[in-house]
């Protein structure tokens, strides 16, 4: 069964936070990590699934992107992110069923996006 460890350190004014580091472990029996294009949709309202969102329940997303982009969590409301912008989730459950798990958009009107990550669940 994979497992996904994530750490994280916090500094606040190149001073270690209390709470740092957190460390969380996650078990899956499904990863996936890529290195995707999503193309400029021109809108903000043509969602397309993550690529590599395709298990039935997500519980982990660690995704670096280097373009403004929207996405969309169990098919509800948006959330946009700014350009080299980094998005962890884990020890979710994220189960709307693969094709709308996690979608995204790209706002922008020819610019396509670079997406690389990992996501993991069951």
């Amino acid at each position: 069964m994979p497992a996904l460890k994530l750490i994280v350190q916090v500094f606040v004014d190149d001073v270690e936070a209390s709470y740092s580091p957190i460390i969380r472990r996650v078990n899956v029996t499904e990863d996936q990590s890529s290195t995707i294009q999503q193309a400029a949709d021109n809108n903000t309202t043509s969602f397309h699934q993550l690529a590599s969102a395709t298990m039935g329940t997500a519980q982990a997303a660690i995704l670096t992107f280097d373009q403004a982009l929207n996405f969309k969590f169990n098919n509800a409301s948006y959330l946009p992110m700014n350009a080299n912008g980094v998005l962890v989730i884990f020890g979710a459950d994220i189960a709307a069923g693969a094709s709308t798990n996690i979608t995204v958009n790209n706002p922008a009107a020819s610019t396509a996006a670079n997406i690389a990550g990992t996501v993991a669940g069951t």
